[in-house]
């Protein structure tokens, strides 16, 4: 789902603008103009999981917002896992990819001397979406129990902090026709991550690491997650987004074309840096859709900081569980699947077929190979 769709939910809940300031326009921009911004990457840009360790000397809750479905995403997460906690004090993993009414299950497994693969699948199974059933998300689990195994007897694990609620995607889509009752799933299911992660994260006061959707991790965006503690908890938090297409409609956005080229000339290895207090702060692109809605503000209010693992071009898709339907979970899962583009309606006639069909689609390949 590109950034563009995420923000035009719970627009009109949009905290008030503050005076319009001078932006620089990236239409308005020649390759020659970006060679300041290629000198600050260089001088100041770190690879990503140094970068997420030096992040949280800005706050002590770091949002990390992603695209779904990007293999290395995930890796990311699981990779930094060790060092957040040792260099950084990170005590806990936040992710909306798991119901908060799993907590106690899934911290038992990331702390028992086994690891135990098929208790979280069934976990994940029973999860808001019966298709979220993507090896990279549960490889993120297995790293958590691997650090906690490195550990001494004695040492605080990693916990999981899972931030979903109970709401049903199939039910969303296909089953409530009422717009305002749809509205008000999608606002109760913000309000209900915000409540858990306040709890468990902020009055709790341990460092933590938010993976969840980029929409979620937004701070200036009405009632979503991060904004609501960011209007509360403003020098506690610090929020980054995993390179997207920053989207103009369909289209790849001038200002991702930017980032992507800045990227290039810089030698195009993954590189976190900072957008907030820095010359990329003041960017907008005018066409980019969600920010027609937010006519003052600049890339510095959506992302304070920014993650290229590498250029759109060179992302891969997650790779499928196998197995991951079940007979009992076909039909609504079969209904999502055909939604979302990913099978043909009728083309699997069972889960089996289903999760072929998924695991072939879904098979680490480029983006660019496997929409």
């Amino acid at each position: 789902m590109m950034l563009a769709r995420m923000l035009l939910p719970l627009m009109l809940l949009a905290a008030g603008d503050s005076p319009a300031q001078e932006r620089i326009d990236v239409n308005d921009m020649k390759r020659e103009d970006l060679a300041p911004f290629v000198a600050q990457v260089k001088e100041k840009g770190l690879a990503p999981v140094p970068y997420l360790v030096k992040s949280f000397e800005k706050g002590d809750v770091v949002f990390l917002g992603e695209t779904h479905w990007i293999r290395e995403n995930c890796r990311l997460v699981a990779d930094a896992v060790g060092p957040l906690y040792r260099e950084a004090g990170v005590r806990r993993l936040a992710t909306e990819f798991l119901r908060s009414r799993h907590n106690e299950k899934i911290n038992a497994i990331v702390t028992a001397p086994e690891y135990d693969e098929a208790a979280v699948i069934a976990l994940m199974r029973d999860g808001p979406w019966p298709i979220w059933g993507f090896r990279e998300y549960e490889d993120i689990y297995e790293a958590v129990w691997k650090l906690n195994r490195s550990l001494p007897e004695d040492s605080e694990p990693l916990l999981i902090l899972g931030l979903d609620s109970e709401w049903d995607q199939h039910a969303l889509w296909f089953e409530i026709e009422d717009k305002m009752k749809s509205f008000q799933v999608r606002l109760d299911r913000e309000k209900h991550m915000t409540k858990v992660l306040e709890e468990g994260a902020f009055a709790a006061n341990r460092k933590t690491l938010v993976h969840v959707g980029a929409a979620h991790a937004l701070v200036c965006h009405g009632e979503r997650l991060a904004t609501v503690l960011y209007r509360k908890y403003p020098d506690r938090i610090f929020q980054i987004h995993l390179h997207s297409n920053i989207a103009a409609g369909r289209s790849r956005s001038r200002l991702t074309r930017m980032i992507e080229a800045i990227h290039e000339m810089n030698g195009g290895a993954p590189v976190g840096f900072d957008v907030l207090g820095t010359s990329f702060g003041e960017l907008r692109d005018r066409h980019v859709v969600g920010w027609r809605y937010l006519p003052n503000k600049c890339f510095s209010d959506f992302a304070q900081g920014y993650l290229v693992l590498a250029p759109l071009d060179g992302l891969h898709r997650v790779t499928w569980i196998d197995g991951f339907v079940t007979d009992a979970a076909f039909a609504k899962a079969e209904r999502i699947c055909v939604k979302c583009g990913w099978v043909k309606k009728g083309e699997s006639k069972g889960a089996k077929e289903l999760n072929a069909a998924l695991a072939k689609r879904f098979a680490g390949k480029l983006i660019s190979e496997s929409k």
